[in-house]
């Protein structure tokens, strides 16, 4: 494989190669000599120059960026009701920060997207977009953040939700259309077990 490390592609110079492929691919960790703000490209895109810059030091650049993607699809789910995944977001009361109406401000806030491999990630997935609850997350952080994993402690015992459904007889479905409508899964559970005994 040929080295790109220490080459440049237009404003971009290669510092070193991401450990990862990602989605067969090999990608580089480059450096904007026009802003010094990091981005990573794919070998294809550096060849192909597709990518000269990072992306984010022009305004006509911005739509091109994952960063500017990752903000756009957050508006999208929150605020689009023909959106497919509307209902998990806007549709259950998901807002957005109003500061983050521009994409400067959410750039600020959150900085780069780190690597090719993280995405937006809510800390707290009933909790809203806004700088305190949203940060770049790796795929395993967000596994780990999903609401099929979220844990729960009752009777001294702390387990995923989809356990506590299992030992007490309930639908897992019935717990999570409840914690969309705004209970919490401890909640959700209580309510469902109680349905279930009459």
């Amino acid at each position: 494989m040929k080295s790109r490390v220490g080459a440049s592609y237009g404003d971009l110079l290669v510092l070193s190669v991401y450990p990862k492929k990602v989605r067969g691919q090999v990608y580089y960790r480059c450096l904007c000599r026009k802003c010094q703000a990091y981005v990573y490209a794919s070998e294809h895109a550096l060849d192909e120059k597709h990518l000269q810059s990072c992306g984010l030091c022009g305004v006509e650049d911005q739509a091109k960026t994952q960063e500017y993607k990752a903000w756009s699809n957050m508006w999208a789910r929150v605020t689009n009701p023909t959106h497919p995944a509307f209902s998990d977001y806007g549709g259950r009361g998901i807002c957005i920060h109003p500061t983050w109406r521009d994409f400067n401000a959410f750039l600020a806030d959150l900085g780069p997207r780190p690597s090719p491999l993280h995405s937006l990630e809510r800390r707290e997935n009933n909790g809203h977009y806004e700088p305190s609850n949203v940060y770049w997350a790796t795929p395993a952080q967000q596994s780990a953040n999903s609401r099929a994993t979220h844990k729960v402690t009752r009777e001294g015992r702390t387990q995923p939700v989809k356990v506590w459904c299992r030992e007490m007889g309930v639908s897992v479905g019935v717990v999570y259309r409840l914690v969309k409508k705004g209970m919490s899964a401890s909640e959700a559970l209580e309510a469902v077990r109680a349905r279930s005994k009459s």
